[in-house]
């Protein structure tokens, strides 16, 4: 557990030291992608289908414009579904299959559960079996093209649209979310704003500090509680790292310097880098943000609303 927590930390850091580095930049949100997803795709359904069509979303994200780093993913979806519309034995010696499908691809919201756009896109392919007819149809699906172009390019102005157009209740549900302590799940949501949208893009960055802030309110307390179980253990390493997270003006400072004061110098040193680096944090909140919501698992339920 200390091993992925520090791992974190210096995660964390090369995000607030590379921030410093393009002070004076015009912020971008690498959070404001098309992550490659793969729903079921009912009968057809195989490891290496499911394998190929993932590497096709990537490089057709990727190639318009709206793919992203390695680890990081979106709640914006690139979503595939295949529909065989024809399927025959060639004459050829020897014999091989023909599939012509309907690749359905659809760029959705998948916290949200709901689809921004879809476009029908035709696809054969040619193999030995079934199967290898179905992974070179896909692979056949072009990942640049004046019809896969305009397709992003449209998903990508409604997913704006709609932030334009929803931006108020989209910032009240933020603002409930973190009333009920789902400070996650409120970060999300203010990251998931496109630059693009931008006057709703202003109001959500200027809440994400304050959200962020009402969640290190919300942990000081169990925080302080793991620093002086630490203490009591005598691991002041640990206690350090524990009370170097609990900022100036939170409920839990004052309660927490009675325990910092039992430090030793050298545990003070460590107490104070880590204390600097929460302010670091809190100044560049953004990028630690970010961070943060890359490394979250997302687990979405496709059934029943991809259409």
């Amino acid at each position: 557990m200390k091993t992925i927590f520090i791992t974190g930390l210096l995660l964390i850091s090369s995000f607030v030291v590379r921030a410093q580095e393009n002070k004076g930049t015009t912020p971008s949100n690498p959070y404001f992608i098309l992550s490659a997803m793969v729903p079921d795709q009912g009968n057809i359904t195989s490891e290496d289908l499911t394998s190929r069509l993932k590497t096709k979303m990537i490089q057709i994200a990727s190639s318009n414009g709206m793919g992203g780093e390695a680890g990081v993913s979106s709640r914006f979806v690139l979503l595939p579904k295949i529909l065989v519309t024809q399927f025959e034995n060639t004459p050829s010696a020897p014999p091989k299959v023909l599939a012509k499908m309907d690749i359905v691809l659809f760029i959705a919201d998948a916290s949200q559960k709901k689809v921004f756009t879809s476009k029908t896109f035709k696809a054969t392919g040619i193999g030995k079996n079934e199967q290898e007819a179905y992974l070179n149809g896909v692979q056949n699906l072009p990942s640049s093209s004046a019809e896969i172009a305009g397709f992003i390019s449209e998903g990508k102005m409604k997913i704006v649209d709609y932030y334009n157009n929803n931006c108020d209740r989209i910032l009240k549900d933020v603002s409930a979310k973190a009333a009920s302590q789902q400070f996650d799940a409120a970060l999300e949501d203010l990251l998931s704003v496109p630059p693009e949208a931008t006057t709703c893009y202003d109001k959500a960055m200027i809440q994400l500090p304050i959200v962020f802030k009402q969640k290190q309110e919300f942990l000081c307390g169990t925080l302080l509680q793991k620093a002086n179980a630490e203490m009591a253990a005598g691991h002041e390493d640990e206690a350090a790292l524990y009370l170097g997270q609990i900022l100036p003006g939170t409920k839990c400072f004052d309660e927490a310097q009675k325990t910092v004061k039992k430090l030793n110098e050298q545990h003070m040193r460590k107490y104070q880098a880590q204390l600097d680096l929460q302010k670091d944090i809190l100044k560049f909140i953004k990028e630690y943000a970010l961070v943060d919501a890359a490394n979250r698992p997302k687990i979405y339920d496709f059934n029943g609303w991809m259409r």
